[in-house]
């Protein structure tokens, strides 16, 4: 036990059971059922593509940052090019639109807006 990698890897074993049991007993408690991960749970149709197209955006996004940070020298990068701040960004933007979409929101702008605009 004298290697601090032994000890560290105790400790994270051990918080890791702590948070699997404890998820686990909250889940009994609360009667909440276990969500797949992974899952696509669309509401409907048009919020399926706009969580496609906002997925596919992150992409390419990544990919032009990654060609354009590469060939620019290192502490001159782009930094709202840079692989963690299109990840950071494309988590809050899909979460907040699956949030608002949930809870009828998104929808509601979207009709004022095309009201606005009469597409």
């Amino acid at each position: 036990m004298g290697s601090i990698f032994v000890k560290l890897i105790l400790m994270i074993s051990v918080f890791s059971l702590f948070v699997f049991f404890l998820n686990k007993i909250l889940r009994k408690w609360l009667n909440v059922e276990k969500k797949k991960p992974f899952s696509y749970d669309h509401v409907n149709a048009k919020h399926k593509k706009i969580d496609w197209t906002i997925r596919i955006a992150s992409i390419v996004l990544l990919l032009i940052g990654y060609s354009v940070n590469i060939t620019r020298v290192p502490t001159e990068r782009i930094w709202f090019l840079e692989t963690y701040f299109i990840l950071f960004a494309f988590l809050i933007v899909s979460e907040t639109v699956e949030l608002l979409w949930k809870n009828d929101m998104l929808k509601m702008g979207i009709i004022i807006f095309s009201r606005l605009f009469k597409w």
